[in-house]
């Protein structure tokens, strides 16, 4: 049996076919080496997904609602398609994983046929030789392909979505079944992926919101990552984040409250703060302590951080429990589950009660920032303010005792005010002092004060 010189053509132009894709970085056009990921970009890829197929229609609602992961993920199948082999491995990876099998037996069989000799020993050593051949085209083929699954699970995500993690779960698991990879290679690419879906998180909006929390949580179930993976993803991400933010932003800008970088920081330290919040302690502090050194702060820093980032979003929760006091939509539940999603402690939250108590007295008396220009003595509460700081009280926790602290607080020094107003009309004789008694106790009434409290005022 003779194979012909062009049987071994095709093996050799099989092998450098695949040498010549061979993953290396090719900047794009009009982009500079160097250039910063995270400078903010023209949403252009939207605009490209409006005109997808019907097929696509979930994932372009969820590209446009989302914070930026999908979109950093769409930047990556972007980059992959822009290589047409790639684009064809991901179209057919079980062809290039067959492929790659075959590789090897084939060559060696070219090479046992094409060597001219009639000895069975030198047909030997010619399908060793072009079999060794044949494992190098192998490897690569299988490098081509698992270079390429990291794109096909991003693809996935974007059609699947995350508004039902375990329909994005199953379409990750098609990918890793389609391309054959072993489970260990597989979870470090989703690990890389959970990584880069952090890092448009951050790129594309440097504030922070609620929903990112369950976001994240849904492609952590979506990628199938454990706690372990997660806090790897989560220190990957942090790395790659400082080191290119600071070839563009000094360090010292990053100490600014109000630098947008800094904002960035502080909302990837809270992002993965909750992440990691059903972590044993230990681990939770070993994950935290190498993501704040991955930012070049200490443990107890990053931690302050994700306080100052947390206890805004729990102020405003507790601004819309005021406004809708007596509508049956806000119960003490409600807050503790809000505590519970943003991390906020048990003794954070008691300070930020009584001060939203507080707030709320000041309010109904007229005490608000626009009362410079109000006469105090006609400031009074408004029929059913005991009831609705009842109903307040109640939902906030507090006991009766710090809430009546907090409105003697408020209301004592204007009840001081028309008690010395009516002494010294006593002493001036223009009232008797059962006048002024009267005059004081429809006071103390007007300004919810009891009984006691007025008479502790008087001795």
């Amino acid at each position: 049996m003779k194979f012909t010189a062009a049987a071994l053509a095709i093996l050799c132009a099989n092998d450098a076919s695949v040498n010549g894709f061979s993953p290396s970085f090719v900047p794009r056009k009009g982009q500079m080496l160097g250039a910063s990921t995270f400078v903010q970009k023209p949403t252009t890829s939207l605009t490209k997904m409006s005109v997808a197929t019907p097929a696509s229609a979930a994932s372009m609602s969820m590209l446009v609602e989302s914070s930026g992961g999908m979109e950093e993920l769409y930047e990556l199948t972007e980059t992959a398609d822009a290589k047409p082999l790639s684009k064809r491995v991901r179209k057919s990876p079980a062809f290039f994983k067959i492929a790659g099998i075959a590789t090897i037996p084939i060559s060696a069989a070219l090479g046992f046929g094409i060597v001219p000799s009639r000895r069975i020993v030198a047909h030997g050593v010619g399908a060793v030789i072009t079999g060794i051949a044949g494992a190098v085209g192998k490897s690569r083929l299988d490098a081509l392909t698992e270079s390429n699954a990291k794109p096909a699970i991003a693809q996935a995500l974007i059609d699947a979505g995350l508004e039902d993690p375990e329909t994005a779960k199953s379409a990750v698991e098609k990918v890793r079944s389609d391309f054959g990879i072993l489970d260990e290679d597989f979870a470090d690419l989703c690990v890389s992926i959970y990584s880069t879906y952090l890092m448009g998180m951050v790129k594309y909006s440097p504030t922070a919101k609620t929903s990112e929390i369950k976001e994240l949580q849904s492609l952590k179930t979506a990628l199938s990552l454990d706690n372990l993976q997660v806090g790897e993803a989560h220190h990957q991400a942090a790395v790659d984040w400082y080191r290119q933010t600071c070839l563009f932003t000094p360090e010292e800008e990053l100490d600014d409250p109000d630098h947008p970088d800094r904002q960035a920081m502080d909302k990837f330290l809270f992002l993965s703060e909750r992440a990691l919040a059903n972590e044993t302690p230990q681990a939770f502090t070993f994950e935290m302590t190498r993501i704040s050194k991955a930012f070049n702060l200490e443990y107890s820093e990053g931690t302050e951080r994700v306080t100052e980032t947390a206890e805004p979003f729990y102020q405003r929760a507790l601004k819309s429990t005021r406004a809708k006091l007596g509508t049956n939509q806000v119960s003490s539940s409600m807050l503790e589950r809000a505590r519970t999603t943003l991390g906020v402690s048990d003794a954070a939250a008691a300070d930020m009660h009584v001060a939203s108590f507080n707030e709320h007295v000041r309010e109904l008396l007229g005490l608000g920032e626009s009362a410079e220009d109000v006469d105090l003595d006609k400031l009074k509460f408004p029929e059913n303010a005991l009831e609705e700081l009842g109903q307040l009280r109640e939902i906030l926790g507090m006991t009766e005792i710090d809430a009546n602290y907090e409105i003697s607080l408020e209301a004592t020094p204007l009840f001081q005010s028309t008690a010395l107003a009516a002494m010294e009309g006593v002493v001036e004789g223009k009232k008797s002092p059962d006048e002024a008694w009267e005059v004081m106790e429809e006071r103390r009434g007007e300004l919810l004060l009891n009984e006691d409290s007025s008479k502790n005022l008087m001795k």
